[in-house]
């Protein structure tokens, strides 16, 4: 196990802090369950992006667009395609909170506080809007 300063930055640091992969297979358990939103459905998609923002509180963890996808039960090209879709209230709701998430692990990786520093680095070049 990792010793030393618990707040470093350095990823060795943080091992002790990462959950067993059996926890996180508990905890998405119950997400494989939910029938996927549908894109005519945007309350519904509204609501399962606050589920995954509340779960992402709860437990500590960054969000992430691969965390969105689950959450809302369709690919990340399924969400990428909602948001192409000029006319969509769900690509609108999708955008905003894939802004979210951005705006999120950026703040986190410039406070020093991402393990891994790179993680948030791509999120600054102009291709950020690929994710």
């Amino acid at each position: 196990m990792a010793k030393g300063n618990p707040n470093s930055n350095y990823p060795a640091a943080k091992l002790s802090q990462i959950p067993k992969i059996g926890e996180y297979i508990k905890r998405f358990d119950e997400l494989m369950e939910l029938p996927p939103c549908k894109k005519c459905d945007p309350e519904g998609i509204k609501e399962r992006i606050g589920l995954m923002f509340k779960y992402c509180e709860e437990n500590d963890r960054r969000p992430t667009v691969e965390l969105l996808s689950v959450f809302v039960g369709v690919s990340r090209t399924t969400l990428w395609q909602w948001e192409q879709d000029e006319h969509s209230e769900a690509g609108r709701i999708v955008a905003r909170a894939k802004a979210a998430i951005n705006a999120i692990i950026t703040e986190i990786g410039f406070a020093g506080a991402a393990p891994y520093p790179v993680s948030y680095t791509h999120l600054t070049l102009p291709t950020s809007d690929l994710v």
